[in-house]
């Protein structure tokens, strides 16, 4: 994971925690705070020994210290905010390449939906033109592929309700004669 990329957490940040992360992403801007405060302590110590040269030396050097501190700051807010743009800028890439994928993936499944309806339709359109005359058992009454049966004008009556009115186990009250 990078500096960037942080893992969610559903518990709040507590202050000790978001100290150690900020001085993780930006390590020079301790260091010169740091260096900068050693500065002025030096320079408050040499200005109670009476040593002005040596205090307007930590004086000096305090003031280079802040100005690098600054510096690490408005680099590191530059760099970490572009850097962190540019790891937005790829979730927003990768998020529309997957809401594309899913695009093609739902019109294809329509174009298979299409399809499999049309095949459906002319199944269905196959089927009518077979059942013929006589209903579900099929074209005439020469054809092979058809059951033998011991009364077609029954069957032909009953063919209505399918399969189960043929049995007497189904069908509207309409089919019972």
């Amino acid at each position: 994971m990078s500096n960037n990329e942080q893992a969610v957490n559903l518990e709040p940040e507590t202050p000790i925690q978001r100290t150690i992360r900020r001085i993780k992403e930006e390590p020079l801007v301790p260091i010169g705070t740091l260096a900068t405060c050693v500065a002025l302590v030096m320079a408050a110590a040499n200005l109670q020994k009476g040593n002005s040269k040596t205090m307007n030396y930590w004086l000096r050097a305090r003031v280079v210290f802040q100005g690098l501190t600054i510096g690490a700051v408005v680099g590191g807010t530059y760099y970490y905010g572009r850097a962190g743009s540019q790891v937005q800028a790829k979730k927003e890439e990768e998020a529309r390449r997957e809401e594309f994928e899913r695009y093609k993936e739902k019109m294809a499944f329509e174009e298979r939906l299409k399809e499999a309806e049309n095949t459906q339709r002319m199944e269905d359109a196959a089927e009518e033109t077979k059942k013929g005359p006589f209903g579900v058992w099929g074209g005439s009454s020469s054809s092979s592929a058809s059951p033998a049966s011991p009364s077609e004008g029954s069957i032909s009556s009953s063919a209505k309700g399918g399969f189960w009115s043929l049995l007497g186990w189904g069908g509207s009250s309409s089919n019972k004669e």
